[in-house]
């Protein structure tokens, strides 16, 4: 029974900040990039039916003249499309501030991480930390 077992001693301690993934930090910041650029182009494709609607209807409203019936049909379509216009400046919003406060760099503040999230992940240490401290670790 001569077998080669390598221990493996605990993993070093958080720092306290919660990292998103096991990415490279560069990385990370390149998606985050590329998600603000997409949630910005979707912003301005999903804004430009709201602010034309909002133009005419202004327009209309100080020339006196009545909108056709036709005019006031669309308006299910444009407040969907100002709904989906706000929810991409949020996805915006959000990536654009993932990177920034007292976190280190690279990892979220923690009011950005879910505290039920926070909790699972602190479970999953106390749980692997008590593994290793029963002997399951081989002699």
């Amino acid at each position: 029974m001569n077998e080669s077992v390598t221990l493996l001693g605990p993993a070093a301690p958080s720092t306290g900040g919660s990292r998103v993934s096991d990415l490279p930090r560069d990385l990370l910041e390149q998606v985050r990039g590329r998600v603000r650029l997409l949630a910005l182009l979707l912003l301005v494709a999903f804004a430009v039916g709201p602010v034309l609607f909002g133009v005419s209807w202004v327009v209309g409203t100080l020339l006196s003249d009545h909108a056709p019936p036709e005019f006031y049909a669309r308006k299910g379509f444009v407040m969907a499309d100002a709904a989906a216009a706000i929810a991409s400046a949020g996805i915006w919003w959000v990536a654009r501030s993932a990177g920034r406060g007292r976190a280190r760099d690279g990892e979220l503040p923690a009011r950005r991480v879910a505290r039920p999230r926070r909790h699972g992940r602190g479970l999953a240490r106390a749980a692997s930390h008590a593994g290793a401290a029963r002997g399951d670790q081989a002699h």
